[in-house]
């Protein structure tokens, strides 16, 4: 089996999915133009959803395929209010994405020789070194976050600074927290992707704001260590700013076996 994903990340690389599906159609095709035939069926799969931009939640399609899917996401609504559930009913596909027609989709992994993906890569570091093509030794668990940071709205020109309880400032420095613990180690990634200052103005001193935190590393122990050194620092932060926070766990961590090719 084969296949990859049909959504994409905003500006995060030309081809990322799509690659993974186009390519093996066409080597489907140029197989079946020459009439050689395989010893074993060859399926290319498409997965909807991946990205988990619109529910909050990544790996939709490919949960369904490896019968991990949780039915109580079929509740879970966008920013327009639709649900999961209505979405899949929409859509066309059989079944109108009931959880019965999810469940009979799983595919049993015994069944399979493998599973390959041909992707883009969407750093830079193969272009950096002028290399062709790379082989994943390792995928990177990630877990995601959101964080709202509440102050108090003042007036700019007659609140002193040091009488100052600022959303934005103390977001600033959450989020340069961010970079500076995950800058230590080799294997960590930290990026905060979303910023916003609710309600803000330009006159006054931002009482909310909110921002994303995705924290990324190819081990469990590594992230999670890093996870709890951020948290805990972002904590300290707004309680030294006369802030008050909460950060909420917005998708479930998923760490893939380290695998070698």
């Amino acid at each position: 089996m084969t296949g990859s994903h049909f959504d994409t990340v905003r500006n995060g690389g030309r081809y990322d999915g799509r690659l993974g599906i186009l390519l093996p159609i066409a080597v489907v095709g140029a197989l079946n133009a020459a009439g050689i035939r395989l010893p074993y069926h060859l399926d290319v799969v498409g997965f909807a959803e991946e990205e988990g931009l619109r529910f909050k939640t990544s790996f939709l399609a490919s949960s369904v395929l490896a019968g991990h899917f949780d039915p109580a996401l079929l509740a879970r609504t966008d920013a327009d209010g639709v649900t999961m559930r209505e979405a899949l009913a929409a859509s066309g596909l059989p079944g109108n994405g009931e959880l019965a027609t999810l469940q009979a989709a799983a595919v049993d992994p015994a069944t399979l020789l493998g599973f390959v993906e041909v992707h883009i890569e969407q750093g830079p570091v193969l272009l950096d070194k002028d290399l062709p093509l790379g082989v994943v030794t390792q995928i990177a668990g990630s877990s995601r976050f959101q964080v709202r940071i509440e102050g108090q709205a003042s007036h700019a020109g007659t609140t002193p600074m040091g009488m100052r309880r600022d959303a934005a400032a103390g977001a600033a420095e959450m989020i340069l927290l961010v970079e500076s613990r995950c800058g230590a180690v080799p294997a960590l990634v930290g990026t905060v992707g979303q910023l916003q200052v609710l309600d803000g103005s330009s006159n006054v001193i931002p009482a909310a704001c909110t921002f994303s935190m995705d924290i990324r590393a190819g081990e469990d122990d590594i992230r999670e260590a890093a996870i709890a050194d951020i948290v805990a620092g972002i904590h300290q932060i707004a309680a030294r700013r006369g802030l008050s926070v909460q950060v909420d766990r917005v998708q479930p961590v998923y760490t893939p076996r380290a695998r070698a090719g």
